[in-house]
């Protein structure tokens, strides 16, 4: 048989190279630092989508959908290891700068708490 068009292939992105994106996309703060003077440079980050992409051996388009997967995850952990405030808990004054209590733990169960750049 021919060669299939229009047949979208699975991108095999394990933990590993995860691990691998992240520290790519590390090296490129215009497409993960909000305030980099270049966030907004649609050239620059295109090329650096295309560099990260060549070095990892997959396509744009699968890249940018891990990595976009991948920060969402680090938002929903982010948010869920927050302590939750009760009615008749001390001020914010009380807390740590980060608004945590020396108290407050954090569970480090997530395999990318190390990896993705905040």
């Amino acid at each position: 048989m021919g060669k299939q068009t229009g047949v979208l292939q699975k991108a095999s992105f394990n933990s590993e190279k995860k691990k691998e994106l992240a520290k790519m996309v590390q090296l490129f703060p215009s497409i993960w630092d909000l305030g980099h003077k270049d966030h907004q440079n649609k050239n620059l980050n295109q090329t650096a989508w295309t560099t990260i992409a060549e070095a990892l051996s997959e396509s744009e388009v699968d890249c940018k959908r891990i990595w976009k997967s991948m920060t969402g995850s680090l938002r929903y952990h982010n948010k869920s290891k927050k302590p939750k405030g009760k009615s008749g808990d001390p001020a914010e004054d009380s807390l740590l700068s980060d608004g945590f209590g020396a108290d407050d733990e954090w569970d480090m169960d997530w395999e990318f708490w190390d990896d993705i750049p905040c």
